[in-house]
């Protein structure tokens, strides 16, 4: 495969490795709690690191961490994170996930 085709579907070389983190908010929380933590904890923790989460929850919550750019997350921004979240706390069950492919999940 040609290296303009293997760059636009991530492959080979171009592959993007993420992780994935859950956890869950202890306690009771206003929406606006919530919306402050949240938007502390990207502005605080995930964006310095160049790094981009999508997902959601309510009282747990899940979401997909890679970076803001060709890059792969690395094992220094898993341990990174799992560290700033375990220093909330308000935040228990923190788990984070082994990097994967960020584009192609594996088959079931």
């Amino acid at each position: 495969m040609k290296k303009r085709l293997r760059k636009k579907f991530w492959l080979a070389e171009f592959l993007q490795f993420g992780f994935e983190v859950s956890f869950i908010l202890s306690g009771p929380h206003t929406e606006a709690e919530t919306d402050r933590f949240l938007d502390g904890f990207i502005m605080d923790v995930i964006e310095p690191r160049g790094l981009l989460c999508g997902g959601g929850g309510g009282k747990t919550w899940g979401f997909f961490v890679h970076p803001n750019s060709r890059q792969s997350a690395s094992e220094d921004d898993r341990e990174y994170l799992m560290r700033s979240l375990r220093g909330y706390t308000d935040v228990i069950d923190i788990e984070v996930g082994p990097l994967v492919d960020a584009w192609h999940p594996p088959n079931p």
